[in-house]
């Protein structure tokens, strides 16, 4: 009788121990997949970043170009003789604006200083500020 009760301890402790074994197993799987979770998200993390700081690069300098191309030609654009086509390759300034600027200085009066470009119907404030360092009126 105690041999049958020393084989059933011993093998109750063996399945513990499996049970043991494979428990710890188990949680140390958990951990690396939390680990490699958390690894993956930072990568993920940081490849994002990066992707959002190449194309902020990338848009600034599209914006750079096309401003350094306007204004690295160092040809001012002169209001009282300029075509419609060319007044057309200033920052918001389109077919209608460009014979807006046309007809008044034919109509109305040339232009003496570049300020007087805002007198023209349609063009304010801001549209000036973005044109204001591309034009002349010598």
């Amino acid at each position: 009788m105690k041999n049958k009760y020393t084989i059933l301890l011993t093998i109750l402790c063996i399945i513990s121990s499996c049970i043991y074994i494979n428990r710890s197993t188990y949680d140390n799987k958990n951990s690396d997949f939390i680990i490699n979770v958390s690894e993956y998200d930072n990568n993920l993390h940081i490849e994002n970043n990066e992707l959002n700081k190449n194309s902020t690069n990338i848009n600034t300098l599209d914006v750079d170009k096309t401003e350094n191309n306007i204004q690295n030609s160092n040809e001012l654009i002169n209001i009282n003789i300029a075509d419609k086509e060319t007044l057309k390759t200033l920052p918001n300034i389109g077919d209608t604006l460009a014979e807006n600027i046309i007809n008044y200085r034919e109509n109305i009066s040339l232009f003496y200083d570049i300020s007087d470009i805002k007198k023209v119907d349609r063009i304010g404030e801001k549209t000036y500020e973005k044109i204001k360092n591309l034009i002349t009126v010598d």
